[in-house]
């Protein structure tokens, strides 16, 4: 039997397929190939792991200045692109709010004085001809590999002067309506990554918010100085009956302080002629003209607007219109003597009397801001003149609630009287 077993315990071992020998060098450059790969899928996972870390480290940095920021948007604004531009392997960035038809540059990084320049000389359309344009335009994302071989592109400058080949616009909407665009450039041709992407529309998000957040908190803080600067008014007027002239002063003090004028006149209207009858901040070279008044109305200049009817009055630059040109000369000294660029003229009614106007002056022109003024009348000057001509020293004084809507002041804007009509309609 022991024999019987021996035998059949080596036809099984006969039967058993032999093993191939082993070389050791190609074992270990197997197992050095399934190193790497191990290695390299951890490289990949901890640079994921640390880029997502940055990104959520860079969101959570620009929420801080966000809030600690409340009413200093620009430095808000310049933050996110500087950042977007950081993490994003960008050459350059720009946020571009949306002002009337076009979107003008508000905040930058990494743009040439010259770029900069050329920018804000030519701000950007809502179309499919520049990547601002297109984003605003589809209230999309819009990322544009090469620009240089995109058909529809159309502004080579941005590829010639700037130098740049990948775009990607990245629209700011407040409740689906566009009211700036996120641009990032690289100056070579090179995609930005899904990531990437994802986080300038993070970005975007928080640009709406601050630029919300701002709108809201300037708006409070502009209703509280007008209810002051109303009721200062009134405790003139009811401590001045019969004498015009320190509430005249009053007002018009108010309505610089509010709007951040250089200087002002308020104007009388007689049925005939415009008297000057208060000013405030006016140089001696202009205040010595205005003593020479009364001046006639004229055809085409402020008080004939506001006199048709006209709810507001606001020129960007005084000295760049038809009035000016045709020597009209309350304008001519308005800007020559004054040196008064913008200017924003409200007028006083007595229901639909016109009685007079507010006329205020900042020194530097060139308002870009183009919002329409808010419709609105200043009944309580008319009031106060009124009463002085009828003698009734309990009438009452009504001013009309204006519409709201004011955007916040940007960049180099800030200098115009945007924003402000609604702020001295109050008054």
């Amino acid at each position: 039997m022991a024999k019987r077993g021996q035998a059949l315990r080596r036809s099984r071992a006969a039967k058993r397929p032999a093993k191939p020998a082993v070389n050791p060098k190609e074992e270990i450059a197997a197992l050095k190939r399934e190193l790497a790969q191990a290695l390299n899928q951890q490289a990949a996972a901890t640079h994921d792991l640390q880029v997502s870390l940055e990104y959520q480290t860079a969101t959570s940095d620009v929420l801080r200045v966000i809030s600690h920021s409340t009413f200093d948007l620009q430095r808000i604004l310049d933050t996110l692109v500087a950042t977007a531009v950081r993490l994003c392997r960008a050459d350059l960035a720009s946020i571009n709010i949306r002002d009337g038809e076009v979107y003008r540059v508000v905040a930058s990084f990494d743009y040439s004085p010259e770029l900069l320049a050329y920018a804000r000389n030519f701000p950007m359309a809502p179309g499919r001809g520049t990547v601002t344009g297109r984003a605003a335009l589809e209230r999309q994302v819009v990322h544009v590999a090469d620009l240089a071989a995109d058909p529809e592109y159309n502004a080579p400058a941005w590829i010639t002067f700037g130098k740049v080949r990948t775009g990607l616009g990245v629209p700011l909407l407040r409740e689906g309506e566009p009211i700036g665009v996120i641009f990032l450039a690289r100056r070579r041709m090179e995609p930005f990554a899904e990531g990437q992407i994802a986080l300038v529309r993070t970005f975007a998000d928080q640009a709406v918010i601050a630029i919300e957040n701002t709108r809201l908190l300037t708006e409070q803080r502009q209703s509280l100085e007008q209810q002051t600067a109303t009721a200062e008014v009134l405790q003139v007027i009811n401590s001045s009956p019969g004498d015009l002239a320190p509430v005249f002063d009053a007002m018009l003090e108010k309505a610089m302080g509010l709007c951040e004028a250089a200087f002002g006149v308020l104007w009388t209207y007689d049925g005939a002629v415009m008297h000057p009858a208060a000013h405030q901040g006016v140089p001696p070279a202009l205040t010595k003209f205005l003593t020479q008044g009364p001046y006639p109305v004229g055809e085409i200049n402020a008080h004939a607007r506001l006199l048709r009817g006209e709810p507001v009055v606001h020129i960007a630059d005084v000295a760049d219109t038809e009035t000016y040109r045709s020597g009209d000369p309350v304008r001519r000294a308005l800007v020559e003597l004054g040196g008064g660029r913008t200017m924003l003229a409200v007028p006083l009614r007595k229901e639909k009397t016109f009685l007079g106007d507010f006329v205020i002056y900042r020194h530097t022109g060139g308002d870009r801001d183009g919002e329409r003024a808010a419709h609105h009348r200043d009944t309580r000057g008319a009031g106060a003149a009124d009463r002085d001509r009828r003698g009734a020293a309990g009438d009452q004084f009504v001013a009309r609630r204006p519409c709201a809507g004011v955007r916040c002041d940007l960049g180099e804007g800030a200098q115009s009287l945007r924003g402000r009509p609604r702020q001295l309609a109050t008054l």
